[in-house]
Parts: C-alpha cells; structure tokens; sequence
C-alpha cells in the first residue's frame, strides 16, 4: 500500500522497533516477557503540596533522545539522562490530586524490574517544523560494550551489548542491518539481507566504545554477579602475573649482569696468567739452559709479587 504523508514516512522507518515489540507482546508463552519486558516506577511530586505519587509500568524499551549538539552523542549520558530528576513546569504541569490543579513538578524513573535483555531505542527520527517534515537525525553515537543500569547505586545492573540495529540511509529510502556476536565462536556477524559475513574488523578490539552513524537499536544481555566477579577476578590474575614475569625477568636480567661481569675479571686475570707462563717458556726456550730458564722464571716470579703487593687498602692490585 503506497504511504503518502509524512507520518506514514515515520512509522515505516519505525517499524523495526515497533514490529519487533508488537511480536514480544503477541508471543503466547511467557519466556518473552520474561526475558525482554521490564518495569519502570515514574515517580513525581507535586512543588505546591509536596505530594508523592508513583506508578509502576512494563517498558520493551527505553528510548534515548538523541538531543543537543552535533558532537559525538554517548549512550551512557543518555541512560543518565533517562534516570536523573527532571523539574516540569509551564505547559508540561503535572494534574495534583491534593491540590485539584495542575502544577509544577518534579518526576524521575527507576527501574524495578531488569529484563535478562534491555533493549534501547536510539530516537533518530524526528518532526522539523522547518520543513514541516520528519528527518533523519545522523549523530554519530558512541556505544558503549558494557553498561550499568541504573548508572549507580544499589540495584545498578551491568549489561553488555550483544546485537545492534543499524538504519542504513535516509529516512524516505532506507533499509535495516544487523550486526550480532555470535554465542558459540564469540565472533561478531553482520547480516543484510540475504547475505550473512564475518565483520574482517571486530568490534571493540582497540576501545570500550565503538562509533556508529546508522545505529537504531541496542539489545544488551544482563551480566550475572558471577561472571562479572570472575572476569575481574581474572583480569586481576592476569595483571598478578604480568607483575611476577616482570619481576623475574627484572631479576634475571640483574643475576646475568652480574654473573657476566664476575665471568669477565675472572677470564682476563686468567688470561694474564697464561700470558706470563707463556713468557716464562719463550725465555727458557731462547736460552737453551736451565741456568737462563732458571733466571728468567725468577725474574718472572719477581715481576709478579711486584704487582701483586697488597695497595694500601690491604688488598692486591690486581690490574
């Protein structure tokens, strides 16, 4: 069926997300909603009276707004964003029950149920009144393999990213691409289309973060205590390690220098030995006597105790 107004435009562009909520919520088994449906407390209170109010509902996702300047756009301040206090007045007054009119507020989310998979929705699409039309926004954003939700305190959940939605083009012609870390290899596929290939760059190999300009949607798997403690656990023997190598090697390298410079005295003083032997049998061979060898070996042995006589630290010089 041809679209023809700029809100059809919107809500084919959306339909990745909103197709794929539509099957979790029509899904009859309940392990979608297990493994995929949250729950948020919205929590207000009213600046006039102070009354607290608070509501609990299900979220498939949490949408980020892609707002402010045209700089890198961090998922991690988004998240931020979602869960900090906000202050609501003018046209976006709260109705108090207590006070029986509207008036200004503050609210805040928290989660109170995580899903075993979070899904987050980066809003890339949205209304110029410029154009009187719905654009593209194409920040480049910043994804984060590992995240925390909330970002802090005591129900912070860590999360790290498994699959990505990229939307490739604008918002008129398009197409949708998937990425995904394989489970059984680790390994980090793309999949358009029909065609399915190894990415020859894996991501998050030189960084933490990985850039995207086409990005969408955000599936992040919960990460047990246990994995988590593990893998700090192993990163802190693998630093123990590294350390001890260090140590030894520094150690090593100390014994050999010195082992080596004992080595080297000994072998001249050996040296200067042989050489004197040597010239003590050139004399008495020259000489053709034992009267000249005989002299030569005293003379020898003389010139030797002279260099060999204590300094006057009490120790041979020994040149």
């Amino acid at each position: 069926m041809p679209r023809s107004s700029p809100l059809s435009y919107m809500d084919e562009q959306s339909e990745a997300a909103e197709c794929f909520e539509n099957i979790l919520r029509n899904v009859s088994t309940p392990g979608a909603s297990q493994l995929f449906q949250g729950q948020l407390t919205h929590k207000s209170r009213c600046s006039t009276c102070g009354t607290e109010t608070s509501t609990d509902d299900p979220f498939w996702s949490l949408p980020l707004e892609l707002v402010g300047s045209d700089r890198d756009y961090k998922v991690v301040d988004g998240v931020a964003d979602f869960f900090r206090e906000s202050h609501v007045s003018g046209p976006n007054q709260l109705f108090c029950d207590r006070c029986d009119a509207k008036s200004d507020a503050t609210m805040k989310f928290e989660i109170k149920h995580q899903p075993e998979v979070l899904m987050l929705m980066l809003k890339r699409f949205k209304f110029d009144y410029g154009y009187m039309n719905y654009v593209k926004m194409n920040h480049s954003v910043r994804i984060p393999y590992k995240l925390q939700i909330p970002p802090s305190g005591a129900q912070s959940q860590t999360y790290e990213l498994y699959a990505f939605v990229e939307h490739v083009g604008e918002l008129k012609c398009g197409r949708y691409t998937v990425t995904i870390r394989s489970q059984d290899d680790e390994k980090w596929y793309h999949f358009n289309d029909s065609e399915v290939r190894l990415l020859s760059f894996q991501p998050f190999q030189l960084d933490i973060t990985e850039r995207s300009r086409d990005a969408y949607l955000l599936f992040y798997r919960k990460v047990a205590a246990a994995e988590t403690s593990s893998t700090s656990e192993a990163f802190k023997e693998d630093t123990r390690d590294k350390n001890k190598q260090r140590d030894h090697d520094a150690k090593t390298t100390g014994n050999k220098a010195v082992e080596g410079a004992a080595a080297g005295s000994q072998d001249k003083m050996d040296r200067r030995e042989t050489e004197k032997k040597r010239r003590v049998n050139d004399r008495g061979d020259r000489g053709g006597g034992n009267s000249l060898a005989k002299q030569g070996d005293e003379k020898i042995m003389t010139e030797w105790k002279s260099e060999c006589q204590p300094s006057s630290e009490g120790r041979p010089d020994i040149p």
